[in-house]
């Protein structure tokens, strides 16, 4: 595994462009999922200490070889931990120092909301009364082992002379210690109806605190590789993707790394919605309203490789292109007045027909595993909003495990055709787990328990067959001789060893005396 690294960490030169004698463009994307990060932080610990093996150099960090770090939700806070600086201008966190963060952390951002059992009473006493309130606080204070407890039953049964609102402050002390893990049947309607399960007051909390060792006020420009973290406005109504490319161009899409941080895990119904507000050098502003980007984008690597495909095919940037690859072609087309449709028209345009960008990619794709539950039409049918949004005798999300899991292997499934019709499949990897079970599937189980078997779940993943998506079928099968996922990221760690080196080695020549 990777190594600790107490001491300040020698620097290291930063990884050039592809475009200074660069053969491959490297992408790393992480999926969303809470907690489930534990997964790929794992898978990416092994990688890490791959790299570090290869280059003898403890202080190898996978910011130091990935051109582009794209992540959703959870996944973003990993990319955002991998390239951020330090005060030393190395990254913040090591894969297994990210292992070690949710571990220590993740008992405290989820804990439960304790307030939201009250604004239920209250919202349901409007309409059936203050008794209705009271014996439900009263079966509470049961359930919570408080019947012996004189002053709370006298509180409890004191409903004609004590206000309703009352009765919720006198009980709200026992509900504040109740953890996700012991939540009652009444506990799981007051989530499910009323108001996110978490605040995001400890989120905020961990993420300051991984950043006091930082840069004071980081800000997205100053990653240390290109990073890109999807989230959705709600004000605005359309989705907002930062990036350290955008950031660098334009102020107003240039947020401090703690409020993308936030804003990428406010995940509908776990955590808020997350506002702030940037401000360019001439006083214009730009007011975000965000929740978690997984919403549209839980599988980041297609929108990752956009901007990539958006710098080079669209825009032009020389600096991002490999050696060999050329757009003098479309130049001439541009030119000339003649701007190419589509994609693959853009591509011919660019005289890259033989060496395609996508050949050059070199990318790595990393879920946070799939729900194995799964429903039959019969046993749907009579569902309304509730058990949709939260299925209370298995305690699972059924639309947002749908629309998360639909979303995200529709996303594999168009990167594999697209490396497919280029002759380059084995270019792209993707290391997904499809048989979460127990409270493994669920996003916000935080228990010491739970926590490490996800790790075993990235361990065990690691020594499981490559699987690749079938373009007929679109099940995610294993690949004949392609070997273990542990083999096929020793082989990329190889790559991308070579690949730093063949970029330093490049700007070295060049270098004037």
């Amino acid at each position: 595994m990777a190594a600790s690294v107490t001491a300040a960490a020698p620097s290291r030169p930063p990884l050039p462009p592809p475009s200074k004698g660069g053969k491959f463009v490297t992408i790393l994307s992480i999926d969303g999922g809470s907690i489930r990060g534990l997964i790929p932080a794992t898978v990416l610990n092994f990688l890490e200490s791959e790299l570090q093996r290869i280059d003898n150099d403890p202080n190898a960090r996978l910011a130091d070889y990935f051109d582009y770090i794209g992540g959703t939700s959870t996944g973003g806070l990993i990319s955002m931990m991998l390239a951020s600086p330090n005060k030393e201008g190395r990254p913040l966190k090591s894969a297994e120092e990210i292992i070690q963060f949710y571990k220590d952390n993740g008992q405290e951002i989820f804990t439960p909301n304790s307030v939201g059992w009250f604004n239920l009473i209250l919202d349901l006493s409007k309409y059936l009364g203050p008794a209705f309130g009271h014996l439900f606080i009263q079966q509470m204070l049961i359930e919570n082992g408080q019947a012996d407890d004189a002053t709370a039953l006298q509180q409890a049964n004191d409903a004609t002379t004590m206000p309703l609102l009352q009765l919720h402050l006198a009980t709200m002390e026992l509900m504040v210690s109740k953890k996700a893990s012991h939540l009652s049947f009444k506990d799981k309607i007051a989530y499910a109806l009323v108001q996110p399960k978490y605040d995001n007051d400890h989120l905020r909390e961990a993420i300051g605190n991984v950043l006091k060792t930082g840069i004071p006020k980081l800000s997205l420009r100053q990653t240390l590789t290109n990073v890109v973290v999807p989230a959705f406005d709600m004000k605005a109504n359309q989705p907002v993707v930062f990036s350290t490319h955008q950031a660098k161009k334009r102020a107003l899409m240039n947020p401090l790394v703690s409020d993308v941080c936030v804003a990428a895990s406010a995940a509908p119904t776990y955590f808020p919605p997350y506002e702030f507000t940037t401000e360019d050098d001439y006083g214009a502003k730009q007011e975000y309203n965000l929740v978690d980007g997984g919403v549209f984008a839980n599988n980041p690597t297609m929108l990752t490789m956009e901007e990539i495909r958006k710098r080079t095919i669209v825009k032009q940037e020389e600096e991002f292109l490999p050696a060999g690859v050329n757009f003098n072609a479309s130049k001439a087309l541009l030119g000339q007045g003649h701007v190419p449709n589509g994609l693959m028209q853009q591509e011919a345009a660019a005289g890259a027909s033989s060496s395609s960008l996508y050949t050059r990619m070199r990318v790595l794709s990393i879920g946070t595993g799939v729900t194995s539950h799964s429903y039959t039409a019969k046993e749907a049918k009579n569902w309304g909003i509730l058990p949709w949004m939260y299925n209370l005798s298995d305690g699972s999300m059924p639309l947002i495990d749908m629309l998360s899991y639909s979303g995200g292997s529709m996303v594999d499934y168009e990167v594999a055709l697209l490396f497919k019709s280029h002759g380059c499949e084995d270019s792209y990897l993707r290391i997904q787990d499809e048989g979460l079970k127990g409270a493994s599937e669920t996003m916000d189980d935080a228990s010491p328990e739970n926590m490490d078997a996800l790790v075993k779940i990235g361990e065990h993943l690691l020594d499981k067959r490559v699987h690749r998506t079938d373009l007929d079928t679109r099940r995610y099968k294993p690949v004949d001789g392609a070997g273990t996922n542990k083999e096929a990221l020793t082989k990329l760690a190889e790559e991308l060893s070579a690949e730093r080196k063949r970029r330093l080695s490049s700007m070295m020549a060049i270098t004037p005396y």
